[in-house]
């Protein structure tokens, strides 16, 4: 009861300041479509894979444009041809401990795993993934690959893909109500998930949302239940968990001690406008940042691994729309923040108007 007192004592003493800090455009290139983009966390460096159509009508074919994540003004991507011809790609693509794979659909909806080879210079496996919906999270273990969204059914979906592939294992319950996995992360060896569903368990709200760890092979080992929805988390060196939410409006971080246990709950802005519900959320240097938009503008919030304070900057001057899905592939190098995307720059997407850029945000 006390810690919940002070989590809530918390959320109404500590309000987000706006705070002076550079954005710099390191990067920009006017590209012909709105071809979707997903991060790439390694161990070694990050980096970023995007999606090209090429070809005419009658002779279309896709190519994985592969980059770091770090902005550089001479940015050159590795090309890669894919094995067959797809027209997007989930926001997210896993290589932490495995080698890349990218999920990616035909135009038939189908989704598939493309597994790239240990040096990233050709597409070595291409799996068609049965009674999948929508991908939209990942992580690796020792094991394989963790993949999460929702099923054919509207159903929150778990898997865990063997390293090869060859071998699935679903985590999530088969009679599950409807809803979706929105975040995938690593803590240690274990993998958490975050659970959004409508409510059957807690009949006080339509929906319910919680966080699920488990361990490398797949078995839960805990959970706890979050506040709100669409969430997305990281883990800190002690084994603390930083998770993200949506909830009546309003976009919340929360932290948990290493036993799922409520440290402190901020409530970092309003929703305005054309807004991320789904932010990314990083550890730079001896702080926390949350990236997104907000009233049609990127929007980078520093928070205190405390949560005794929380700084906010707005970018106003490079006139970039928000991306569409609304995420933005987010890195920390040092105390800076490197930001990919691509958008418009107009007030409509047209043929030629697209726009992918890189931008660094400095304190």
């Amino acid at each position: 009861m006390f810690s919940k007192i002070m989590m809530h004592l918390s959320l109404l003493l500590i309000s987000p300041t706006l705070a002076s800090a550079e954005y710099q455009l390191i990067s920009e290139k006017q590209i012909q479509r709105y071809d979707s983009y997903a991060q790439i966390d390694k161990q070694e460096s990050n980096q970023w894979v995007s999606l090209n159509r090429v070809g005419d009508a009658d002779s279309l074919s896709t190519e994985f444009l592969i980059q770091d994540m770090r902005c550089s003004d001479e940015d050159t991507p590795k090309r890669i041809k894919a094995s067959g011809f797809y027209l997007s790609m989930s926001s997210i693509s896993i290589a932490h401990k495995q080698p890349i794979v990218v999920p990616v659909t035909d135009y038939l909806g189908h989704w598939y795993l493309a597994q790239l080879d240990e040096k990233a210079t050709k597409v070595k496996r291409n799996l068609q993934m049965k009674e999948v919906g929508v991908i939209r999270a990942g992580a690796t273990s020792p094991q394989g690959y963790f993949m999460g969204g929702s099923d054919t059914n509207n159903r929150p979906l778990l898997m865990l893909y063997s390293s090869d592939l060859k071998r699935r294992k679903i985590l999530s319950e088969k009679n599950s109500t409807e809803g979706e996995i929105s975040g995938i992360f690593n803590r240690g060896n274990e993998v958490a998930a975050i659970y959004n569903k409508r409510s059957s368990e807690y009949s006080s709200a339509k929906f319910s949302s919680e966080l699920r760890l488990y361990s490398p092979v797949g078995m839960e080992v805990a959970k706890v239940r979050l506040d709100g929805l669409d969430g997305s988390g990281v883990a800190l060196e002690d084994g603390s968990i930083i998770v993200s939410y949506w909830d009546s409006g309003k976009i919340y971080m929360e932290r948990f001690n290493p036993d799922l246990s409520p440290k402190w709950k901020l409530m970092l802005h309003q929703i305005e406008g054309i807004a991320s519900i789904n932010g990314a959320v990083l550890i730079v240097g001896e702080s926390l940042a949350w990236i997104g938009a907000n009233d049609n503008k990127l929007l980078v919030h520093r928070i205190e691994k405390d949560g005794s304070a929380v700084s906010t900057r707005i970018d106003s001057n490079h006139k970039l729309n928000p991306p569409q899905p609304l995420k933005y592939s987010a890195s920390a190098y040092g105390d800076e923040i490197h930001i990919r995307g691509r958008t418009n720059r107009g007030k409509g997407a047209t043929l030629g108007a697209v726009t992918e850029f890189c931008l660094v945000e400095k304190p």
